[in-house]
Parts: structure tokens; sequence; C-alpha cells
């Protein structure tokens, strides 16, 4: 069965998941600068969490182009 629909659904919530998160983690290194604590343990998690959204984002424009060559 052809899954490509549910797939990019699935995706596109995980996106939209990672984003909230790396702009709620953005937020708490702001604050714990601000604070002057260190922040270096919330950078390393935000850039771990941003490759992860890049993946995503590549995985969607996949299944996008799959979407769009079985639709053909």
């Amino acid at each position: 069965m052809w899954r490509v629909p549910t797939d990019l659904l699935h995706v596109a919530e995980r996106i939209a998941q990672a984003e909230d998160r790396i702009g709620k983690l953005r937020l708490r290194v702001e604050r714990l600068k601000d604070e002057g604590s260190d922040a270096t343990q919330a950078e390393e998690l935000l850039r771990t969490i941003t490759g992860s959204l890049q993946h995503l984002h590549s995985h969607q424009l996949d299944l996008r182009r799959s979407a769009w060559v079985i639709a053909k």
C-alpha cells in the first residue's frame, strides 16, 4: 500500500514538534546566559535538535518527490 501521505503527515508533525522545542530551547539558552549560567549543554542540545530538524526537512522533501513521481 502507498504510505507516502501518511508518512508526510507524520514527518510534518515531527517537524512542528522539533521547531517548538527549538524555540523553547533558544529562550532557555538566552535566559541561562542572561543569568550568567553555563549554557554549554543547552547549546549543544540546540545544535543536535537543529541537525535533526534539517534531516526531517530533507526526508520530507524526499517523500514529496516520491509522492509526485507516484502521482504521475
